[in-house]
């Protein structure tokens, strides 16, 4: 039986599980803590130390998020197609991936770690944890991107530009229910499923209030979305402690960056 490797109510590792859950795959979920992704073990498998990783029953390895779902979806053909056929629907989807990707991901990234993982580290900083923290991230653009938002918070570069992405993304995906039913087409394809916890950790932060209002097809999507079972599923495994300190991490700062992204939001409507 093939192992997907995840950490708690991790992003990318969601983004697997839910393509894996809407597949109604076999599959054992390992799901393991932070420290281990810097273990030797774990480098073996993927020396990026990053989740999610997928070993194969063959013993074969595979990473990358983006590269794990399309495998996880090309390889069963028996189960629901979460790739548009249509060419032109197809690179729909694949714009919706590499936006995630290359900038979407990374903002939600932002206002976790200028506000939760900040929260983890403590006021004033444990520098000792800060460090173990720090020391396991092999990647030093990924290293400096961390310190960076949990010294700096919200007033960080990174976060700063979240607060311009995250809009962007919501207005997305406003304006392209506007074409068909789902992201990029009218079935739930890979698109939704890789936008999918994006959505939800700004909800965990308490930030779902910038989409309350003026994004209709928005709040249909995803009430659409998290009526399915593989998105039930998903909330069912998360760990309340983990949500509740999401929640709080984000109180102090909350007013100030919704403000922020609903400024950005009325731009983007002009």
């Amino acid at each position: 039986m093939p192992k997907l490797y995840g950490i708690p109510m991790a992003t990318c590792a969601r983004k697997a599980l839910v393509v894996a859950f809407e597949k109604g795959l076999d599959f054992e979920y390992c799901e393991v803590e932070r420290e281990f992704l810097a273990t030797d073990d774990y480098r073996r498998l993927n020396p990026k130390g990053l989740v999610p990783t997928l070993v194969r029953e063959d013993g074969e390895v595979l990473y990358e998020s983006s590269l794990v779902i399309r495998y996880l979806d090309e390889s069963d053909a028996k189960g629901i197609q979460l790739q548009p056929a249509d060419p032109l629907l197809r690179a729909r989807m694949n714009g919706w991936l590499k936006d995630v990707d290359e900038l979407y991901f990374a903002a939600t990234g932002a206002l976790t770690v200028a506000t939760f993982i900040r929260f983890m580290v403590g006021d004033p900083i444990n520098e000792d944890k800060f460090k173990i923290m720090l020391d396991s991230i092999p990647d030093p653009v990924a290293r400096r991107f961390r310190e960076v938002s949990v010294r700096q918070g919200i007033d960080s570069e990174p976060a700063k530009l979240a607060t311009q992405h995250v809009p962007e993304m919501l207005h997305k995906i406003e304006t392209s229910l506007a074409q068909q039913q789902w992201l990029s087409a009218d079935h739930i394809t890979l698109a939704d499923c890789a936008v999918f916890p994006l959505m939800l950790r700004l909800e965990e932060l308490g930030l779902d209030e910038i989409w309350q209002d003026g994004y209709p097809r928005l709040k249909r999507w995803w009430a659409t979305l998290n009526a399915r079972r593989s998105v039930v599923k998903i909330r069912n495994m998360a760990q309340p402690e983990i949500t509740a300190g999401l929640k709080e991490s984000a109180r102090a700062t909350r007013e100030e960056l919704v403000k922020r992204m609903t400024k950005t939001l009325e731009q983007l409507s002009q």
